[in-house]
């Protein structure tokens, strides 16, 4: 990337002093050890700023995780087009993935896994919610921001987290759409055509920028939910409101909890990259406004798609023809049945449903290098360009290794993503708490070290959060000590056994650390 380019906003307009400053800090940071490493450096520096240069000249978005500044917000940016942005993003394949969950892998009934399942997304949507709100006030990504509550250095490995997260969500897109299209073609066209055109496709759209992620978003949003609709329709007499849940009360209430784990991960997954959609809107955006599109916009969809996702599974606990179809195809087999009444049209439906999987997918690649860049300062040196490639490339590999146990996967990923989010959102709630009336951050400090937290009491609320996960997960590979007590399998207490660890950690830390560091 150029000098130019790099001094340059979507807008074309040019970056304030703080982030040329921080241009300035990387390029110093550059060691080379001798004229041969210099000579190869330059010469693939200057391949990438040939092809960036060309991405900036076609309109595409050069920039990476530096600040947008109050002055070159957009005060044309519409709340509408937020709320399409997170129904066609959140109203998905994707979402209704983890849904499937509840009657399948749980042996919950109709019932309880609506009951469970939907009060788990919106606690989840909450939570994101919440952390979308420091977009407009700050200009910044989701994960710069965190460096306000975490310090310089922990908050890489939140990065580190974020980057797992979103690539595991890809994950479950790229593997869902290789199901559907295995389904649709009775098994010729292989999982991993579907695995290649979800990636292609929501790659190139991530490469080009965020104004084109919007407009993608919007377009897609409500036709999208229309053929949701129409599914729900079309299997309406399938679905199964008599079959009980399996085992006695304790052990129902335990895979309840388990399920309601399941999918506040889905949602509250969001929380780490939520604000990455706000930098443009202007500074003095209202937060409750930010936290109610942002809110809406998330639960409503995925609690459409997910209880028809639970209802499709519930016709899985009692009907043959669901049960072969599962155990061919997958929840792409799953949909197809459903579909199956209307034949050629259910087909086409379930092609255009193929597509919501795209328009998640593209917020996930969107995010993942803004992740990557924080992690290192050598990470962003390399254009956001290129690091959505090489987060693709992971992502297709994972995909196609990880193709046939998807559903073990997301039982197994779900919650794990919604064990580290709520320690984060719990943090960042805390702190604006103890900052009170002066919870008002000089976010023009975002890359200046000494005028941020040192995290010390983040980093250690963190650890207690993680010790408090580790008792209360009920896992495949591991149920915790207090988990296990819940029924014959166990029931998943992680989230509540994190968000108290972490609660009540963090504010005496925070007072120590404020009164012998200042800061």
């Amino acid at each position: 990337m150029s000098e130019t380019n790099m001094e340059k906003n979507a807008h074309g307009n040019s970056l304030s002093d703080t982030d040329k400053t921080y241009f300035s800090q990387q390029t110093a940071e550059v060691v080379v050890c001798n004229d041969e490493s210099k000579s190869g450096f330059s010469s693939v520096s200057r391949s990438f700023k040939a092809f960036s240069a060309k991405l900036d000249a076609l309109g595409a978005e050069a920039r990476g995780i530096e600040r947008v500044p109050p002055e070159e917000r957009d005060y044309n940016m519409s709340k509408l087009n937020m709320f399409f942005l997170w129904c066609s993003g959140t109203g998905s394949l994707t979402s209704a993935s983890g849904f499937f969950l509840g009657p399948i892998l749980l042996g919950l009934s109709l019932k309880d896994s609506m009951i469970s399942g939907l009060f788990g997304a919106c606690f989840g949507a909450l939570v994101a919610a919440f952390t979308s709100t420091l977009g407009p006030k700050s200009g910044l990504r989701q994960m710069v921001g965190s460096r306000f509550f975490f310090g310089w250095y922990f908050s890489r490995f939140c990065s580190l987290l974020n980057f797992i997260s979103v690539c595991g969500f890809s994950v479950i897109n790229c593997v869902f759409g290789g199901q559907i299209l295995n389904a649709i073609s009775h098994g010729k066209c292989p999982i991993e055509i579907g695995i290649v055109i979800i990636s292609v496709l929501s790659g190139i759209v991530a490469i080009v920028g965020i104004r084109f992620v919007h407009k993608c978003e919007k377009y897609m949003s409500v036709p999208l939910l229309i053929f949701f609709l129409l599914t729900f329709i079309c299997a309406g007499k399938d679905f199964d409101n008599f079959t009980p849940s399996v085992g006695d009360s304790v052990t129902v209430a335990g895979n309840c909890l388990s399920f309601f784990a399941v999918c506040f991960g889905i949602n509250a997954g969001w929380g780490s990259i939520a604000s990455d959609y706000y930098i443009l809107f202007p500074e003095k955006t209202s937060s409750w406004l930010t936290f109610s599109v942002t809110f809406v916009g998330i639960f409503v969809p995925s609690a459409f798609v997910g209880s028809l996702a639970i209802c499709i599974a519930s016709a899985w606990l009692s009907n043959p023809a669901y049960q072969t179809a599962y155990d061919n195809y997958g929840n792409g087999g799953l949909l197809k049945q459903a579909l199956s009444r209307w034949n050629g049209g259910g087909d086409f439906i379930l092609v255009i449903l193929f597509l919501s999987l795209f328009t998640n997918n593209i917020l996930n690649l969107y995010s993942m290098p803004l992740s990557v860049q924080v992690i290192h300062s050598f990470f962003f040196r390399l254009p956001r360009w290129f690091l959505t490639v090489v987060g693709f490339i992971i992502c297709l590999v994972c995909s196609v290794c990880g193709r046939n146990t998807l559903s073990n996967y997301l039982n197994n990923f779900l919650p794990m993503i919604g064990y580290w989010i709520i320690i984060f959102g719990t943090i960042i709630f805390e702190e604006m708490i103890f900052r009170g009336s002066k919870s008002n951050f000089n976010w023009a400090d975002w890359n200046t070290k000494d005028k941020l937290t040192h995290g010390y009491a983040a980093s250690f609320a963190f650890c207690c959060g993680a010790a408090g996960a580790v008792v209360g997960m009920c896992q495949a590979y591991y149920i915790g000590p207090i988990a296990i007590k819940i029924g014959e399998y166990g029931g998943d207490v992680a989230i509540w056994c994190s968000l108290v660890f972490t609660g009540v950690a963090y504010p005496p830390c925070r007072i120590l650390e404020k009164k012998y560091f200042k800061r």
